[in-house]
């Protein structure tokens, strides 16, 4: 998979790491405490995401 991310697998089972957010151009400013509240923010929406489309089967 290429573009904003990477080569990142989407299929992956572990979180993205700080040294990942950081390699992405529109992130390559932050400094790694705000790199982790990007990881965290991802990760709270993915479950907001995959709770709203349980819901809606």
């Amino acid at each position: 998979m290429e573009g904003v991310l990477g080569n990142l697998d989407p299929n992956r089972e572990h979180d993205i790491t700080i040294q990942e957010v950081l390699a992405c151009d529109v992130f390559s400013h932050f400094s790694e405490e705000q790199a982790l509240e990007v990881i965290e923010t991802l990760k709270q929406f993915s479950v907001i995401v995959y709770n709203f489309h349980q819901a809606e089967k």
